[in-house]
């Protein structure tokens, strides 16, 4: 567990109880714990949400790190466009479980598709 802890950038804190660490903490150790089992692949469901900007930053990069590091696919599910944009080699865009678009960041960004557009713009 200790590397697994390492990998998410909290070596050392085995000890603590999870009354003792922040929120974002928390979802790291959570993140932890799956990826001593060493999957291969991540799944990730609003890895973000309730986090400040400097602490989703953050997370952001360590899923991309992950990623790289353990050579697994991840997949986020994630209402965050600039997340997405950010962290993603591919998005799919769905509405109502259609999809409605799918590519690269870059490709996303030239989308006509409606949809794309509003969230681009947020």
């Amino acid at each position: 567990m200790k590397a697994a802890l390492a990998l998410v950038n909290l070596k050392g804190i085995e000890h603590l109880r999870p009354m003792q660490i922040s929120y974002g903490m928390q979802k790291r150790v959570s993140l932890a714990r799956t990826v001593a089992i060493g999957p291969d692949i991540l799944l990730f469901d609003e890895p973000t949400t309730g986090l400040d900007p400097v602490t989703t930053s953050a997370v952001n990069q360590l899923i991309q790190n992950l990623s790289r590091t353990l050579k697994t696919t991840s997949i986020v599910v994630s209402h965050d466009i600039n997340c997405a944009l950010t962290i993603a080699d591919r998005i799919i865009v769905l509405d109502q479980g259609q999809i409605v678009d799918q590519g690269t960041p870059t490709e996303l960004k030239k989308s006509k598709a409606p949809l794309v557009q509003d969230f681009l713009s947020e």
